[in-house]
């Protein structure tokens, strides 16, 4: 009941001690809504210990209410922040957490490792996998280990997959290059939308591949990884 939060703001949230989470937790999984926002927009979940990254966790257009899953560090304060680029109410439910000292799971600060699109302001974290165009039928492989801070032996990672500027009604699908696209679908976007969607993906075997029915541009943030 705090109100909605003003444009290009940012909320710090408590997490630890709260809804079952344990003071000493190493990262959180939440579900991160936004609620009723003024303007097209973006949340973006980020440890309020480190500089808002170039990432975003879910985008919505005027009067929506979206809601994607997120896995981020926590302070060690158990803190959380949440920034959104227009005005908005957020609502934030806790569904795990990761304890302190676990290796099997961990989770980064987010990092931007692939963007399709290309113009002023278009960045990945380390200028690779940038500007190349659409994704189509094709596919595109997703570079991912020793990026972001994901290490060489990660065997899954978590993203932020995000579809915009589709030429025409697409999905896109994420999965092993070496299967081929499988009859499954990980964001489906319309012409004029901008559709995000956690996504977890096997990198043990070699980058994983992005197909898009139709020409889409995409965007994938890393969140966390697994061994």
């Amino acid at each position: 009941g705090v109100g909605q939060l003003a444009s290009g703001t940012h909320y710090v949230l408590d997490v630890t001690g709260r809804g079952g989470v344990q003071s000493d937790a190493d990262a959180v999984t939440v579900n991160v809504t936004a609620v009723d926002p003024s303007d097209l927009g973006y949340v973006t979940a980020y440890p309020c210990d480190q500089p808002r990254p170039n990432a975003s966790n879910l985008n919505h257009a005027h009067g929506e209410t979206v809601a994607n899953a997120v896995l981020l560090p926590v302070t060690a304060n158990g803190t959380v922040c949440l920034f959104s680029r227009a005005r908005t109410d957020l609502v934030v439910d806790v569904n795990a957490y990761v304890p302190d000292r676990t290796n099997a799971i961990r989770a980064v600060t987010p990092a931007r490792l692939l963007d399709t699109r290309i113009g002023d302001g278009i960045a990945t974290v380390d200028g690779r996998q940038l500007g190349q165009g659409p994704v189509g039928s094709a596919g595109v492989a997703l570079f991912a280990l020793g990026r972001g801070g994901v290490p060489p032996g990660a065997r899954t990672v978590m993203l932020t997959v995000t579809a915009t500027d589709a030429l025409a009604p697409s999905y896109l699908t994420i999965a092993p290059c070496s299967t081929g696209p499988p009859n499954a679908s990980n964001v489906n976007v319309i012409p004029g939308q901008t559709v995000a969607n956690a996504v977890i993906a096997e990198v043990q075997d070699g980058p994983p591949c992005i197909w898009s029915l139709y020409p889409t541009h995409v965007i994938v943030d890393v969140n966390g990884y697994s061994y």
